[in-house]
């Protein structure tokens, strides 16, 4: 079949009638992975790439088994949707009846971080695709979220740790452990009473103005779907020196603030979900106040200083040492 002038897919098969047998090959050549993407987008923001090698798939008909050869990703470009970061990608895959396996698929961020994907892809006939992968990485740009309903956090994080992630398109886990090199976490405590948006996952296939047979086979010309799907983040920061924390807590007032701590967040919207619990000792930052606009200030927070959340955010303790330096008149 050709696509765009090049042979992706050489097939062939045989069936015997006798023994109700079958035997079906396929030669990949740099197969472009953007067809998969309609099936996978719950997830993942970005699936490209091109896949090359041999599949096989023989046996009895209702026992097939499915194998392949020599299949490696080339020029891959992946990003989870949530962690908004994307990655080049490439390295070797391989394809049996438990789904696609992925052994230490390399990962680079284009800034000097890397990492790898390791586990399984549970494709289950494409009925209910499960997912049990993790990523450790180091120096990686991990995390990249905007400000977006749903999500009552954003900001850029680099460091070192690992994503999991598990379940199914109806409902995935995701967790990360990363340690900070860098970066900012802002928190608009003032702004957590407005609207949120449950739809965090969801799964489409739009609908091409025209399309070839081949891409109606692979998923691309079907009319448009949507589906809805849960998903569940766990963040566990640990903070060094150079990563800043950024709390709003009201329209008025703001903290910014370096240190060290572990902070844990889960957020899981679709059930109205939002927690964060940890300690986070403050070693410099700035506190600036401000009441009806009418008083106006900006405090040097000191050393000792604390912020302990306890899960509602609204119940957040902030012991601030402040020191506000004025000129004598």
């Amino acid at each position: 079949n050709d696509l765009d002038g090049v042979s992706s897919i050489q097939a062939q098969a045989y069936l015997v009638p006798s023994t109700k047998e079958i035997r079906a090959d396929a030669h990949l050549n740099a197969l472009d992975l953007g067809y998969a993407a309609p099936i996978l987008e719950s997830l993942f923001s970005s699936f490209e790439g091109s896949l090359s090698g041999d599949i096989g798939i023989g046996g009895k008909m209702g026992a097939l088994e499915i194998e392949s050869r020599g299949l490696t990703l080339s020029d891959g470009l992946i990003a989870l949707g949530f962690t908004g970061v994307p990655y080049k990608a490439e390295g070797a895959l391989s394809l049996d009846n438990d789904g696609l396996h992925f052994s230490s698929l390399k990962l680079e961020d284009g800034e000097g971080g890397s990492g790898r994907v390791d586990g399984l892809i549970d494709l289950h006939d494409f009925k209910n695709i499960g997912l049990d992968l993790n990523i450790p990485f180091e120096n990686l740009h991990a995390l990249n979220v905007p400000v977006q309903d749903g999500v009552p956090f954003f900001g850029s994080i680099y460091g070192s740790g690992r994503v999991d992630v598990k379940g199914d398109l109806s409902h995935i886990l995701l967790s990360i452990n990363a340690t900070t090199r860098s970066g900012d976490l802002h928190i608009p405590l003032g702004s957590l009473g407005g609207s949120r948006s449950n739809e965090l996952l969801t799964f489409t296939k739009a609908a091409p103005e025209d399309s070839d047979p081949y891409e109606k086979f692979v998923g691309k010309g079907n009319e448009k779907i949507k589906r809805s799907g849960d998903l569940e983040i766990r963040l566990r920061v640990n903070a060094n020196p150079g990563t800043n924390i950024h709390l709003d807590v009201d329209n008025e007032s703001s903290l910014r603030a370096t240190g060290r701590g572990v902070v844990d967040i889960v957020n899981r919207a679709r059930q109205g979900i939002f927690t964060l619990n940890g300690n986070y000792a403050i070693t410099s930052g700035m506190f600036h106040f401000s009441a009806m606009n009418l008083v106006s200030r900006n405090f040097n927070i000191q050393d000792g200083s604390t912020l302990r959340f306890n899960g509602d955010l609204m119940d957040t303790d902030l012991d601030i040492h402040g020191l506000y330096v004025t000129k004598a008149s």
